[in-house]
Formats: structure tokens, sequence, C-alpha cells
């Protein structure tokens, strides 16, 4: 497989999933082998650069949410159970009864999205 194809088809890929992500990836590519090119032109191909920031740009995400999918408003009630356990609100029992409650509203949430009919 042609490599600039390949790499068309990722961009593309990832353009669906996360559309901020790769295109801040590409400029930044564009931009660091601008930067590179002048001072190392055997290293850093136009290619390299652009998978390089198209990578380190969909990373960024994936860390910051620690890799989980989760609705905002999910996000939002195991971030009050941090917020309120570091404060002293509540006990870790508690805490664990919040946490437990979470997971199940996730899994409902999930498995009722699997039971709906699908739309052609």
């Amino acid at each position: 497989m042609d490599i600039s194809l390949f790499l068309k088809w990722a961009t593309d890929l990832l353009l669906l999933k996360n559309p901020k992500g790769t295109s801040l990836g590409v400029i930044f590519g564009f931009l660091a082998h601008e930067l590179f090119s002048k001072f190392y032109k055997d290293y850093f191909t136009i290619q390299f650069n652009i998978l390089l920031g198209v990578f380190i740009f969909n990373l960024i995400p994936y860390f910051k949410n620690n890799g989980r999918e989760l609705s905002r408003e999910a996000e939002e009630k195991l971030d009050f159970i941090e917020v309120a356990v570091k404060r002293g609100g509540l006990s870790s029992a508690q805490a664990k009864l919040l946490y437990i409650e979470a997971v199940q509203d996730f899994i409902k949430e999930k498995t009722e999205k699997l039971d709906e009919p699908k739309k052609e």
C-alpha cells in the first residue's frame, strides 16, 4: 500500500472520530515541517511531520479522559464524587455506593441503546 494512500485513509478515519484534533495535527505538521526542514532536510519529511502532528493531537484527548468514553452527565457525577471526597463531604463508604450507582447508570444507558431498533 502506498504510504500517501494509507495516510489519507488514516486521516479520513481520524477526521470522523476527532475532527478538531486531526485538523490541528495537520496544521502542526505543516508548521513543524517548515521549521525543521530548514535545519534537518534529510530527517523530517512532510508525511512524517503530519503523521506526528495528527498522532500527538489525537493522543491528547485520550490521555485527558484516561481512555474512557462517558457522557457529560456521567463525567460530572464522577467529578462531583471525587471533589466531595476530597473536601470531606463524603465518607469512603458513601463514595463507593455513589460510584456503584454511577456504574449501574452507565451500564443501564449502554444496554438501553442496544435494545433500541436500528434506523436504516
